[in-house]
């Protein structure tokens, strides 16, 4: 007798609304809270993914621009691979400052080789440290660019 009354009427309408609604909740918003898991606290694989991608693009080329880009394309919505790639960000201006040192200096010269070998093992290093979800920080790093 329920149905006939107004409370029936009220149940369709809220069956109405929660169908109107599964639409919007399938859709999801990654935000600083949903970066980690529920569960663990972890970062999400997404968040471990853009990470990693922070340090490894320098070596296929984008010293400076590939942790840069990730840094302002996320630096807003997720303190995990803010962090990530604002480290990368300065160890490639560290890099880069050292570089130019050692070309500058003629002694210098003799160094390039291990300093590129060291930020190549550094970055890789890095990258499985992302992926495992743990922090890592790259020794040797000016930190010009702050949270």
């Amino acid at each position: 007798n329920l149905s006939s009354s107004g409370i029936g009427s009220v149940g369709t309408t809220i069956r109405t609304s929660e169908n109107a609604l599964a639409p919007e909740s399938s859709v999801r918003v990654l935000t600083a809270i949903d970066a980690r898991s529920e569960s663990t606290g972890e970062p999400s694989s997404e968040s471990r993914g853009w990470a990693v991608a922070a340090h490894l693009l320098p070596l296929i080329g984008l010293f400076l621009i590939g942790p840069l880009i990730v840094w302002l394309i996320k630096r807003e919505e997720d303190p995990f691979v803010e962090e990530h790639s604002r480290e990368a960000l300065n160890f490639q201006i560290s890099i880069l400052i050292y570089g130019i040192i050692m070309v500058i200096t003629i002694i210098g010269l003799i160094l390039l080789i291990p300093l590129a070998i060291f930020a190549f093992v550094a970055e890789v290093v890095a990258a499985i440290k992302a992926a495992n979800g743990d922090k890592f920080r790259y020794p040797l790093t000016i930190r010009l660019v702050r949270p």
